[in-house]
């Protein structure tokens, strides 16, 4: 990867080879190697100029698609019963939204006797606050509760207080981080929840589901540094009463690197040859 420094140096000699004497040229070649030219003319280094702008941005742009994939999270395709937290993210409750958090330290396989289901909880609280996941392939449905867990999906439910239950994303590194979460109502009684999105515990989203089925949505891109957090969460609702409150949450965060390396050296190095043209 070709360094700022090397960027620079580089500059320094194609700027030299667009000399007015006329006894050097450099010409950039499809791959972006350098070509030594004799008998230019330094009226012609406008057009270097430009050659080498162009293969300079090619070869950043070649090095960017891996970088632009970005990484993936998806907290139901992540989860964990064996750690928490687990990588990027963390399963806990808040006494209230923006509050510490307190980290779920019970597992529990099968959960609630439902074979495929796993669930964290407190251990000294009764059973809400939590939040389980249906690894099976199927639909769930908790007889006694009429509760239906999709595929795959992860429920969060708040505490008898509202204390709200929270699925937190951690930012591994510094850089974009493109965000999407559907919450949905999983109490066939009828979900009645106040859903949030917060990033560093300031609210980027805040909704309400009032019914069994799909609810409300979110979407963004924002800048994050190493340690930020993004944290999707789920009170009592404005009833004031946890009661039916299964809250299905889908969230996926993608975090695309800052730019840098190459295509930052390659900024740098046009920019020399511009200031000194």
């Amino acid at each position: 990867m070709l360094s700022e420094r090397a960027a620079g140096r580089m500059g320094s000699r194609w700027s030299a080879g667009c000399s007015s004497s006329g006894d050097a040229d450099v010409a950039v070649g499809r791959s972006g190697a350098a070509v030594e030219r004799t008998g230019v003319s330094g009226g012609r280094c406008r057009t270097y100029v430009r050659a080498l702008t162009a293969a300079l941005v090619g070869s950043a742009a070649a090095a960017m698609p891996s970088a632009a994939a970005g990484a993936v999270y998806n907290a139901a395709n992540d989860f964990s019963l064996s750690a928490n937290p687990s990588g990027v993210w963390s399963y806990g409750y808040e006494d209230r939204l923006g509050a510490p958090l307190h980290l779920y330290n019970q597992p529990t396989a099968n959960w609630r006797g439902a074979t495929g289901l796993d669930g964290w909880t407190f251990s000294t609280l009764p059973l809400d606050p939590n939040i389980s996941h249906n690894r099976s392939t199927s639909i769930l449905t908790l007889s006694d509760t009429g509760v239906h867990l999709p595929a795959n999906g992860l429920t969060i439910h708040p505490g008898a207080g509202g204390e709200p239950s929270v699925l937190r994303w951690t930012a591994p590194t510094a850089g974009v981080c493109d965000l999407a979460v559907a919450f949905r109502g999983n109490d066939e009684t009828g979900t009645t929840t106040d859903v949030h999105v917060l990033h560093n515990n300031v609210s980027l989203f805040d909704g309400q589901i009032n019914a069994y089925g799909s609810g409300p949505s979110f979407s963004a891109s924002l800048p994050v540094a190493a340690g930020d957090t993004v944290d999707f969460a789920a009170g009592y609702g404005r009833n004031s009463n946890y009661l039916f409150d299964s809250t299905g949450v889908a969230a996926t965060v993608t975090l695309l690197p800052e730019p840098g390396g190459l295509f930052a050296a390659c900024l740098v190095s046009v920019a020399l040859l511009r200031r000194r043209r």
